[in-house]
């Protein structure tokens, strides 16, 4: 599923609209779970509960820079607050055990050898679409690719070059909105599944073996859009 961004009520209602259940599903999201939206606490419950998995985005990566820095510090002493994610009181005793599940977060995931679906990957952002993904990817890249070349035409992106064999499944990109990159054969290439829920549009998911989205409306605008 695409980024969450604090929106609990969004996620917990896409979960239930997908028909997810934990014991038959396994459920990945690209990264970028908590800041900005109005209830982080709760979807760092709700992906607890629903064993949910995910990459890391680029705001876990600013996270876990500047957490650390308002470890005991307390009132006005404070610094600001991380886009909104320390507003929430509930997270006051549980900052260490939030870093270490940030830090551990992969850059990818990929699906198991012999899966029933085509080969995929999730990353949060992309990929260089020519070298692919291997040990020498930069995690800058992989967490913040948008165009293609880097600093070239915004209107190029870099899955408009990918020719991979895995389909690549990400988000980050709530400008360009959904994507669907697809062969001639219909066979899905790249889904972008960023669709700018915290700022008043959807949350989105895939299924991967159905080839198909599911995707519930934003309850209310929760971050300007610049």
């Amino acid at each position: 599923m695409g980024d969450v961004h604090g929106c609990a009520a969004e996620l917990e209602e896409l979960l239930r609209v997908a028909g997810y259940d934990r014991n038959r599903h396994r459920c990945i999201q690209v990264g970028d779970l908590y800041t900005r939206g109005p209830d982080p606490m709760g979807v760092w419950n709700l992906v607890r509960r629903h064993e949910i998995e995910c990459v890391v985005g680029n705001h876990e990566r600013h996270l876990l820079k500047l957490l650390p820095s308002d470890a005991g510090k307390k009132g006005r002493d404070r610094a600001p607050l991380r886009n909104g994610f320390l507003a929430d009181p509930h997270f006051g005793g549980r900052l260490e055990e939030v870093l270490t599940e940030l830090r551990a977060l992969p850059l990818w995931i990929r699906s198991t050898p012999g899966a029933p679906a085509h080969p995929w990957v999730v990353v949060h952002a992309g990929v260089d679409p020519f070298t692919g993904f291997s040990p020498q990817c930069k995690p800058k890249t992989l967490t913040t690719i948008r165009l293609w070349p880097p600093a070239g035409n915004p209107s190029r992106h870099w899955h408009d070059f990918y020719r991979g064999e895995e389909l690549v499944i990400f988000g980050h990109d709530a400008i360009g909105g959904l994507v669907e990159r697809r062969d001639r054969d219909g066979r899905a290439r790249a889904i972008g599944l960023d669709s700018g829920c915290v700022y008043g549009g959807r949350l989105t998911g895939y299924w991967i073996e159905r080839d198909c989205l599911v995707s519930v409306p934003a309850r209310h605008a929760w971050w300007p859009v610049r």
